[in-house]
């Protein structure tokens, strides 16, 4: 919980327990042998868990699929464990309003990622897979979690703006950075980092 800052990892929704451990690779779907072993472990949020993952794991190419610890290195996951990627280097933010109007905060591939890259196709599956982006080109509820995105528009919309304007008012940019960042949400690194969209 420390090191997800009480947030689940994928979602960034404020959890306090132990509810959900997920196991990266599902023991029940291929990989046995990973079943007690901590680095497949991951705390989520029940919604991120048991509404979404599951036993889903895909891979980039499916004849790679370990069958022991030792072949692990020679798979390529298809969706995002924030334990062991780097998210900045596979996402960014997109302040939107969607078709219907309303205001989300959404996750896209980052801009300098190609088209054709495993770590686009990476960063695009978890984004589809977790109903975190691509609002307008879904027909389920289920694949956009409207409602997390839109909160998570509210949180960060007040910095974006301080952030974009934070050459006239330098001291109100510092406020509000403090106050966001004190919520210890990892999306306020993106901001900082300039990797977003408006």
């Amino acid at each position: 919980l420390r090191f997800t800052d009480y947030k689940c990892p994928i979602c960034e929704r404020p959890i306090d327990n132990y509810a959900d451990i997920d196991h990266y690779r599902p023991k029940n779907a291929g990989y046995p042998f990973l079943k007690c072993r901590y680095r497949n472990y991951m705390i989520m949020c029940a919604d991120c868990n048991r509404g979404y993952k599951r036993t889903y794991f895909p891979l980039h190419n499916k004849s790679k699929r370990a069958t022991c610890e030792e072949e692990l290195e020679h798979e390529k996951p298809l969706i995002v464990n924030p334990c062991v990627d780097n998210i900045y280097d596979l996402f960014e933010l997109d302040f939107r309003v969607s078709v219907k109007g309303v205001k989300i905060l959404v996750l896209v591939p980052h801009r300098d990622l190609l088209p054709d890259s495993y770590e686009y196709l990476k960063a695009l599956e978890s984004i589809r897979f977790y109903g975190l982006g691509d609002c307008d080109g879904t027909n389920s509820i289920k694949d956009c979690r409207i409602s997390l995105l839109k909160g998570h528009y509210f949180i960060f919309n007040e910095l974006l703006e301080a952030f974009l304007d934070r050459e006239e008012n330098m001291q109100k940019f510092e406020k509000i950075k403090e106050k966001v960042k004190n919520l210890n949400y990892g999306y306020y690194e993106f901001i900082a980092k300039g990797q977003f969209s408006v």
